[in-house]
C-alpha cells in the first residue's frame, strides 16, 4: 500500500505532529518505530525494581503506554523531536514504576471494595489487559469498548468466589497466593476457579462477537 508506506518515510517531526492530530496511520507508524524502545525501558525499570515478571507483563505495559500516549494527548508535550528517544525512555520508564507502585499496595483496605476496579490517575483499569489489542485506532477504542461491556455481563453470571478470585486477579493484579488466602481455598483451587471464570467469560465472547 503506497499510501501507508509514505508514513514510514516521515521525519520525526512532522510524525509526531500528525499523531498530537490523531491521525491513525501516524500513530500506527509511530508505534512500530518506538515500539522496541519502549519495550526495553520498562523490562529495565521493572529489573531495577526486583519485580518479578514475564514477557506478557511487559507487552501488556508497552500497548498500555501507547493507549496513554494516545488518550492524554502526551505527545504534545514533546517540544524537541530530537530528543523523542529520550523522552519516550523517561516517559515509559515512570510508567513501569508507577505500575510497579501499584502493585506493591494494598488496595484491599477499608477504603477499596474487592468489586471495585483501582483507579490509575482518575482513569479505571479496563477489563481489557485480559484481552490483548495489537492496534490503536479510535475504531479499536470503540471495539475495545464493547468488548469491556461484554466481559462486565459475563462477570455478572459468575459465581460468588469466581467473580472475586477473577477480580483479584485481573483488576488488582493479585497473586494465586494472596487470593488463596483472601477466599480461604487451597492455591489449587485458585488456579481452577480462575480456569472456570476464564472460560466463562472467553466462551461469552466468542458467542457475541
Amino acid at each position: 500500500m503506497p499510501f501507508k508506506n509514505s508514513y514510514r518515510k516521515l521525519d520525526t517531526k512532522t510524525l509526531i505532529n500528525n499523531c498530537v492530530q490523531k491521525n491513525p496511520l501516524s500513530w500506527s507508524e509511530f508505534i512500530v518505530r518506538h515500539s522496541p524502545l519502549v519495550y526495553r525501558a520498562i523490562r529495565k525499570r521493572l529489573q531495577n525494581h526486583n519485580f518479578q515478571f514475564n514477557n506478557e507483563d511487559i507487552e501488556d505495559l508497552r500497548q498500555g503506554f501507547f493507549i496513554k500516549l494516545w488518550q492524554e494527548g502526551a505527545l504534545e508535550k514533546v517540544k524537541n523531536s530530537s530528543n523523542i528517544n529520550y523522552w519516550i525512555c523517561m516517559v515509559a520508564a515512570n510508567f513501569a514504576t508507577d505500575f510497579y507502585r501499584r502493585s506493591r499496595k494494598d488496595i484491599l483496605n477499608n477504603a477499596v471494595s474487592i468489586f471495585e476496579d483501582v483507579v490509575i490517575n482518575k482513569r479505571n483499569i479496563s477489563a481489557l489487559n485480559f484481552i490483548k489489542s495489537n492496534m490503536f485506532t479510535p475504531q479499536k477504542k470503540i471495539e475495545k469498548k464493547y468488548r469491556e461491556e461484554l466481559i462486565e455481563n459475563a462477570l455478572s453470571e459468575l459465581s460468588h468466589k469466581e467473580k472475586i478470585a477473577f477480580k483479584l486477579s485481573i483488576y488488582h493484579n493479585k497473586r494465586y497466593r494472596a487470593i488463596s488466602k483472601i477466599l480461604k481455598v487451597s492455591l489449587g483451587n485458585v488456579s481452577s476457579i480462575l480456569r472456570r471464570a476464564k472460560k466463562k467469560i472467553r466462551e461469552k465472547l466468542q458467542q457475541n462477537w
